[in-house]
């Protein structure tokens, strides 16, 4: 039976898929499935697009997939994803794909297509540059083509295109680099008016671990606030407590909006970039996040203009308004204005921090890991800076194994394995390859720097590798961790100083040496040493014997003796003394000492009696003087009294405040007064118990209980005279008594002084209050 024809359709009317010829109109479609099907051949055009730029000179890569070029495997479910061309290459490397970076996956690449190489990330192509020549001949020899950014949706989304790392290469960015740079030099970038504020916040970091004592802890924090702090003098004109609450939350924000962003999840903004605005899961925070960040420093910015001292500006934030009230005077189009300030200062703190306080934290691991290099970085420490003085950046030249040391550390560890990506502006040619326009560029800074072309035994740490046969520092062209061309990191200066200076001053420990006048009372001495050491041990390590015998011995071994203290004293920054408590003997010694010790060495005295003024007086450095008053046991008790006299200079007396800080101890300061703090409350006290057992109103034995279970007093005042020595202790009432002779609290005990005539004076002598065995 024949069929009856097709009728056209009125004109205007769509053609029904029923009407179409074989084998088309065999799929009978409904509008759904049509839209699929020329998505279909769209991918399938577009594929075959890709494939045959391989046949235009493009650098050689895997063949992508259709759409989502070579990534696709990331939208796969597990069970897929590991038979996927990434971990399939991996596997045949023999390495866990699961574990792999970025980089190293990109480096495993480059053994089966070569140092340059290209993928898709769904239409876009991607060139990895794999080796020093072609990132130099990309980024220097070709800057002008290379020295753009791609337009990623999601970073241009958080950063919206503005500040100096994701902003895009033309006038503008040029203007806003230069003004960043020259700005930060003028407030001391690389120069040696910032070292001592990266000095300062180095002492807050010491303290915040000794606070810690023998137990583990992540320095991470303590030292991100600390890089932090450092941004925040140059950008904010001030530093934040380590537990101010605004300060935490606002390094947690920028902590946890990087990590968020280098989320799976969202990267899928970069193929729907609507994904960004919705309302749940990291989208929403990293929202949230982006807002109360610009709230934060918006606040700043308006309390620096309120504050604006157009004569004397403080900071960056200072500086850059200036220039705006400027720029709006001369061109109405400037591009300097508050939202632009923002990003920039984002930019310091994300490209200035993480980075940095990695470094640093990495330089100290290969510390641990490699004594045998610990031990020469000492060395030179001692040798050029000592054991007190705050490192400078004028040491560095002096210094060149610690500063190979820190160029090794950053060559394995390269905390930005993958340089920020670059984009061409223009067509061009690399190395033989053409590179179309808006090419991404992806410079594999980690696999530059193990390059075994380059570098003899890359994996090894060799710091020697940076140093001539003379043991000089080499400058070796190839080693770029903070990248080349015009988008070098603008804070390159910065971290190299605070790297420096943060390391060293981590190193840097306290070599001790006892002076005495015979070899007899030195050995005894650091017996003694040796003695409270291990019941400090004991106390300590309780749980942990080996830790705490380790804990003995690294303590003595920064301690040695000698009988020559005008050899010591020439090259020593501190010298402190405890001899017996005699004005003249003192005087006589420091006197001696005057002579020999170096400018800026500090005398100190531990005495605890005589006024630290009268002991000072025989020396020429009255202003480099001043009371160090450590207890009994030293090793146990944490209290230290610094005394400043008169003539006591700030920077002296703010030294020895760090000094103890860096030994544990609790410093608390105090006026050149008698007694100090402690003694002038507990000497009194101490005699008024002698007074109240000679009027016979109650037994030695019973005051003692008395006061233990009484004040809670750990020993009895009879218990504790014969523990420091009847005759110290007449010795300090004496001093005082001769001051004042009309204060009652100050005047002789008749039962003491009988002790001390017979030798009686304590523990030391077997016999005092009590009779011990």
């Amino acid at each position: 039976m024949a069929s009856a024809s097709p009728q056209a359709p009125a004109e205007g009317l769509p053609w029904p898929l029923s009407l179409l010829p074989a084998p088309l109109g065999l799929l009978r479609l409904d509008p759904t499935g049509g839209a699929l099907l020329l998505l279909g051949l769209a991918a399938l055009l577009g594929w075959r697009w890709l494939w045959r730029c391989r046949a235009l000179g493009i650098p050689p890569g895997p063949k992508p997939w259709p759409v989502v070029g070579n990534f696709g495997f990331v939208l796969l479910p597990p069970f897929l994803r590991g038979r996927s061309w990434v971990h399939r290459q991996a596997r045949e490397a023999g390495m866990d794909p699961s574990s792999m970076g970025a980089h190293v996956l990109l480096a495993e690449l480059a053994r089966v297509y070569g140092n340059i190489y290209s993928f898709y990330i769904g239409q876009h192509l991607v060139v990895v540059l794999n080796d020093f020549h072609s990132v130099r001949e990309a980024l220097v020899q070709q800057a002008e083509v290379f020295s753009d950014r791609p337009r990623v949706p999601l970073i241009s989304l958080v950063t919206k295109e503005k500040g100096v790392v994701f902003a895009r290469y033309g006038p503008i960015w040029r203007q806003q680099r230069k003004f960043s740079h020259s700005t930060l030099r003028h407030f001391g970038l690389g120069k040696l008016s910032l070292e001592p504020k990266v000095i300062k916040e180095f002492r807050y970091v010491k303290e915040e671990m000794l606070k810690h004592g023998q137990d583990p802890f992540n320095p991470f924090p303590i030292i991100n606030n600390a890089i932090s702090n450092i941004i925040c003098s140059l950008c904010f004109g001030q530093r934040f407590e380590y537990t101010n609450n605004e300060f935490k939350k606002m390094l947690h924000f920028m902590s946890r909006g990087l990590e968020i962003c280098l989320n799976t999840q969202l990267q899928l903004v970069n193929i729907c970039s609507w994904l960004y605005y919705l309302p749940f899961g990291p989208f929403k925070e990293l929202r949230q996040i982006e807002k109360d960040i610009t709230a934060f420093l918006r606040k700043i910015i308006k309390d620096h203009r309120q504050s604006l001292d157009v004569e004397n500006p403080q900071d960056f934030i200072d500086m850059y308004l200036l220039h705006v009230e400027e720029e709006k005077k001369n061109n109405s189009n400037s591009s300097f204005n508050d939202d632009y300030l923002l990003y920039l200062i984002g930019d310091l703190f994300i490209a200035g921090t993480d980075t940095t306080t990695n470094s640093l934290l990495w330089c100290l691991l290969y510390m641990s890991l490699n004594p045998g290099i610990q031990e020469k970085v000492h060395e030179e420490i001692e040798r050029v800076i000592g054991a007190d003085r705050a490192p400078s950046l004028t040491d560095k030249a002096q210094m060149p194994f610690t500063e190979a040391t820190i160029m090794e550390v950053q060559r394995l560890a390269m905390v930005v394995p993958l340089s920020i990506p670059h984009m061409t502006s223009e067509k061009t040619v690399l190395q033989g390859y053409t590179i179309p326009k808006d090419t991404v560029i992806v410079p594999n800074l980690w696999l530059v720097h193990r390059d075994p072309a380059i570098w003899e035994k890359p994996d090894d740490f060799y710091p020697e590798r940076f140093l001539d046969d003379q043991g000089q520092l080499i400058k070796k062209e190839t080693f770029i961790p903070f990248g080349i061309g015009k988008r070098v990191c603008m804070g390159e200066q910065l971290a190299k100083m605070e790297l420096f200076l943060m390391f060293v001053a981590a190193a840097t420990g306290h070599t001790v040496v006892l002076v005495d006048q015979t070899e007899d009372i030195l050995t005894k001495s650091k017996k003694g040493i040796e003695e409270s050491l291990r019941k400090v041990a004991k106390k300590k390590f309780a749980e942990n014997p080996k830790a705490g015998e380790e804990f003995v011995e690294k303590t003595l071994s920064s301690v040695s003796i000698s009988t020559d203290a005008a050899s010591v004293v020439h090259s020593t920054d501190l010298v402190v003394e405890a001899i017996v408590e005699n004005l003249k003997v003192k005087n006589e010694l420091f006197k001696r000492l005057d002579k020999f010790a170096a400018e800026h060495t500090v005398f100190a005295s531990n005495t605890s009696s005589l006024q630290i003024t009268n002991i000072a007086n025989a020396t020429t450095r009255q202003d480099r003087f001043a009371g160090l008053h450590f207890f009994n046991p030293v090793p146990l008790m944490k209290l230290v009294e610094v005394i400043k006299t008169p003539m006591t200079s700030q920077k002296t007396f703010e030294s020895l405040i760090d000094f103890s800080k860096t030994l544990g101890k609790h410093p608390v300061s105090c006026k050149d007064t008698p007694g100090f703090i402690v003694n002038r409350l507990l000497v009194p006290y101490l005699m008024e118990a002698v007074r109240l057992y000679e009027r016979g109103d109650a037994s030695k034995e019973d005051i003692d209980v008395a006061m233990k279970l009484g004040a809670g007093y750990p020993m009895g005042p009879f218990e504790l005279l014969d523990y420091v020595g009847l005759d110290t202790t007449k010795f300090i009432m004496d001093g005082w008594h001769e001051l004042d002779a009309q204060n009652p609290l100050f005047q002789p005990s008749a039962s003491m002084n009988k002790l001390v005539a017979e030798k009686k004076l304590g523990k030391k002598t077997g016999e005092g209050f009590y009779k011990y065995k």
